[in-house]
């Protein structure tokens, strides 16, 4: 049996369209361990966040593009190509309760930090590569068709996660979505 199919195999509780169209997503034996599976190409990405816990990554299957933020120091002399190909953002904090399920964020809003720069690198995964993140680091995924994405997370060093929501003309943009009918559907 290959690797592919040993991990397949440990698939538990399948949560479909996990936060964008086509994305189902798996515990692996119940644990700390999550598959990600895209059956599907989707044009869109995640919004932009951060975890409550550093995090590794197998691409078992296809391919991702990764999108790392970068805040811009706001002491950087504004004629800096840094500065120039930065964009605003206001840094929400948000927080989760255990109890309640996927997506059910809005109420719990820690904080809000406006006008923040930020600059982004994308970077492409192929099967067979790794990748990883800490907590503090802001990210973005795109998967594409028929990728399937082993993701290992550490524990919790962070009792809140951060989104980052565009930033323009004096306000802030509300952009995540993670309350739609069409999300978060468990199997019966």
């Amino acid at each position: 049996m290959d690797h592919k199919k040993i991990i397949e195999s440990m698939q538990t509780s399948r949560v479909r369209n996990y936060i964008i169209p086509g994305l189902n997503s798996y515990l692996l034996d119940n644990g700390k361990v999550r598959m990600f599976d895209s059956t599907r190409q989707y044009s869109g990405t995640v919004t932009p966040h951060t975890h409550r816990f550093d995090f590794a990554c197998y691409v078992l299957n296809g391919e991702v593009g990764n999108r790392i933020y970068t805040q811009v120091s706001p002491f950087e002399h504004e004629e800096s190509a840094k500065w120039n190909d930065s964009d605003e953002f206001t840094v929400r904090t948000i927080g989760r309760d255990i109890n309640e399920a996927f997506g059910k964020y809005e109420k719990n809003i820690v904080a809000d930090e406006m006008a923040v720069s930020f600059t982004s690198e994308i970077t492409r995964y192929r099967k067979g590569d790794w990748y990883s993140m800490t907590s503090d680091q802001f990210h973005s995924i795109e998967f594409d068709r028929d990728t399937q994405v082993i993701f290992f997370e550490g524990p919790e060093v962070n009792k809140h996660s951060k989104v980052l929501l565009p930033f323009m003309h004096g306000e802030t943009i509300e952009t995540m979505e993670c309350d739609k009918d069409w999300m978060y559907l468990e199997d019966e």
